[in-house]
């Protein structure tokens, strides 16, 4: 009986600080628990549209439209030349000039004749009507008749004749002036002052620039999609800082067997410093696509299937699988999975599952 007693006095001692033990419990369960329910930190940004350019990138050479090796129709001893290496010219304006004392030693000869001609042409007109105004009245005979309209006849072939003539003199003679066949830049000149040259000789290149071109070839996978009228980005090697653009104008109907490349030639616009022959890099633009979405390229999580992005609905992370397209440096297109306008996970996804909750914090406060 005294062992019953001495137990139930004990008993309170337990069964007290057990109690209080299990009233805490609950306590601490329900903090973990909201402790779970706090969200990660995640910077985030809506899903853009932007319009996105497909090119081909490639290696080309400027050219001039047209290269015209200057030529005369004359020889002789080069009098002047009126033009430095590299000068601009207008169609027409005067290159070189070539001694002509002879050429106009010919054209007086041609017309001094021709002017003898002429009066004897009149003489032999004058005679021929005489003879012919007698011939009807009986009073000339017939041969009389014949030989004067003969002599009339070979008078005017002889005319005729002879100004075919001054007019290849004139012409001989306005060729020993050397003129520009068209507006241009000319390169440097072939000949000087005091030299003997024969017709043909080349005397100088003239580039005609007003309307470069641009030639470049692209691989043989992409020649289906050239056609004329695409726009070219082009980036010359001299002028690091500009950028000219231009159209498609011709591309090959064959393909280059060594290669394995289409050639294609674009006009561009002018432009003073461009010089021909130089080297550029080339943008071909073969495609553009409006209103694309636009992520971020370090909102893309990869996964063995491809690439999901976490989207932000009521303050959880939902995983959103996307199909990825045309890469953007720092963006990517997505061809298929969101829409403009959605709010993604930016930063801060790395240990994101779907159905997280998170809380939106401000750029440059995650750790990824």
């Amino acid at each position: 009986m005294s062992r019953v007693k001495s137990l139930n006095w004990f008993l309170p001692f337990i069964i007290l600080p057990l109690l209080f033990l299990l009233s805490g419990c609950p306590a601490e369960v329900e903090e973990e628990e909201v402790e779970e329910e706090r969200g990660a930190a995640v910077e985030v940004t809506e899903v853009e549209s932007r319009t996105l350019e497909e090119s081909i990138s490639a290696i080309g050479s400027v050219e001039a439209t047209e290269q015209v090796i200057i030529r005369p129709e004359v020889g002789g001893r080069i009098e002047s030349v009126n033009f430095r290496d590299g000068a601009t010219v207008s169609a027409g304006e005067k290159l070189f000039e070539i001694e002509s004392e002879e050429l106009r030693q010919e054209v007086a000869a041609a017309r001094s004749g021709l002017e003898s001609a002429r009066s004897s042409l009149e003489r032999a007109e004058k005679d021929f009507k005489r003879i012919e105004n007698l011939f009807q009245r009986g009073l000339q005979p017939e041969q009389e008749y014949d030989r004067a309209r003969e002599a009339y006849k070979t008078a005017r072939e002889r005319v005729n004749e002879l100004k075919a003539r001054l007019e290849q003199a004139k012409d001989r003679y306005e060729d020993a002036v050397v003129k520009a066949p068209s507006s241009g830049v000319l390169g440097e000149v072939m000949v000087d002052t005091g030299n003997v040259i024969s017709a043909g000789d080349a005397l100088a290149y003239l580039y005609q620039t007003h309307r470069p071109e641009v030639t470049f070839s692209i691989p043989e996978r992409h020649s289906a999609r050239v056609r004329r009228g695409q726009e070219v980005r082009v980036r010359p090697a001299a002028l690091v800082e500009r950028e000219l653009t231009g159209e498609v104008h011709f591309a090959s109907p064959a393909i280059a067997e060594p290669t394995r490349s289409l050639q294609v030639k674009a006009y561009l616009q002018a432009d003073e410093e461009l010089r021909p022959g130089g080297f550029s890099h080339v943008e071909l633009l073969i495609d553009e696509r409006t209103d694309r979405p636009v992520v971020p390229e370090e909102a893309l999580v990869s996964t063995r299937e491809g690439f999901v992005v976490f989207r932000v609905v009521d303050g959880r992370a939902r995983s959103q699988e996307v199909e990825v397209g045309q890469r953007l440096p720092g963006y990517a297109e997505i061809t298929s999975g969101l829409v403009p306008g959605e709010t993604i996970v930016r930063r801060g996804h790395m240990e994101l599952v779907d159905g997280d909750p998170v809380e939106i914090v401000e750029e440059g406060e995650t750790e990824q």
